[in-house]
């Protein structure tokens, strides 16, 4: 990460995406737009700091494992379909997490008992 930027380590610039996938600039803008990884927010520091796009850190594993597909020689829609699908069972596994710990912090059922 740039010296000159002070940011959390839950980030990553522009530039650690480039340097984590080793493209230029304009490929993760491609891979933005194409939806393969996430819009960053603007974030300014003001002068002398200057404006740089913020990412979520997991963005840096984004880009490395598209920059690895595309030396395997997949094809960018290829690449995003993978992306979806791991995000789709990421999904329903948090969903079946949710809803185990729902059901564990229910009292369990009383049995019924028949009275005469």
């Amino acid at each position: 990460m740039s010296d000159r930027r002070k940011l959390d380590v839950e980030f990553a610039t522009t530039q650690d995406l480039m340097e984590a996938a080793g493209v230029k600039r304009r490929t993760i803008w491609v891979w933005i737009q194409r939806g393969l990884l996430p819009t960053p927010m603007m974030i300014s520091q003001g002068h002398p700091g200057g404006t740089f796009n913020r990412f979520p850190a997991s963005a840096r594993g984004v880009a490395r494992f598209i920059a690895a597909k595309r030396d395997e020689g997949l094809s960018l829609d290829e690449i995003k379909e993978l992306i979806e699908a791991e995000a789709d069972a990421q999904d329903g596994q948090a969903r079946r997490s949710a809803v185990t710990s729902r059901d564990a912090a229910r009292p369990a059922a009383r049995p019924s008992v028949r009275r005469r």
